[in-house]
C-alpha cells in the first residue's frame, strides 16, 4: 500500500510538471508513453502467440510527435486522413504478401488494432491540451481516471474475495 501511495504521488508531481511546461511537453510525453504502450501491447500479443509488426507500431507514433510540435488539426482534411488510412492498410497488406508467411492477416489486424487502441486514443490527450483551457481539461481526464481506479481498488480490498 505504501508503494502505491509513493508511486501515485510521484505520478502526480510528474504530471503537474508536464502540464505546467505546456503543449509541447505534453505532446512529447504522450509520444514517449505511446511508444512504451505499443511495445507492451506487442509483447502481450506475442505471449498469445501472435506476431505484431513492431516497427509499424513505432512508426505510427510519429504523427503524435508532429501533433505535439505543430497544431495541424485545423489544417487536416478528411480526404488526407482517408488517404493516410488507405496507405496504412496497403503497406500492412504488402507486409503479409511479402513476408513469406512470417505474418498472417490476424497479426496485421492486431497490429492495426494496437495502432488504433494506443496511438489514436493517446492523440486525444494532446488534442485536449491544445484546446482553449486545455490545461484544465487534462486534469479532469487524469483525476477521473485516478478516482475510478482508486474506488475500484478500495472496493476490491473491502468486498473482493477472489483475485482476478
Amino acid at each position: 500500500m505504501k508503494t502505491r501511495i509513493i508511486s501515485a504521488l510521484a505520478a502526480i508531481v510528474l504530471l503537474a510538471v508536464v502540464v505546467y511546461l505546456g503543449r509541447t511537453a505534453i505532446g512529447l510525453a504522450v509520444f514517449v508513453l505511446a511508444l512504451i504502450a505499443i511495445y507492451e501491447f506487442g509483447k502481450a500479443l506475442e505471449r498469445g502467440s501472435f506476431r505484431p509488426v513492431f516497427s509499424f507500431g513505432y512508426i505510427s507514433c510519429l504523427p503524435l510527435l508532429y501533433l505535439a510540435i505543430e497544431d495541424i488539426l485545423p489544417k487536416m482534411a478528411l480526404m488526407e486522413v482517408a488517404i493516410g488510412v488507405f496507405l496504412l492498410l496497403t503497406v500492412l497488406f504488402c507486409v503479409v504478401l511479402f513476408s513469406d508467411g512470417k505474418y498472417s492477416i490476424t497479426d496485421i489486424a492486431l497490429t492495426l488494432f494496437g495502432v488504433f487502441y494506443v496511438v489514436f486514443l493517446f492523440s486525444f490527450v494532446t488534442l485536449t491540451r491544445n484546446m482553449e483551457k486545455g490545461h484544465l481539461y487534462i486534469w479532469l481526464i487524469f483525476i477521473g481516471a485516478w478516482a475510478t481506479d482508486t474506488f475500484a481498488f478500495f472496493t476490491g480490498v473491502s468486498i473482493g474475495k477472489t483475485k482476478i
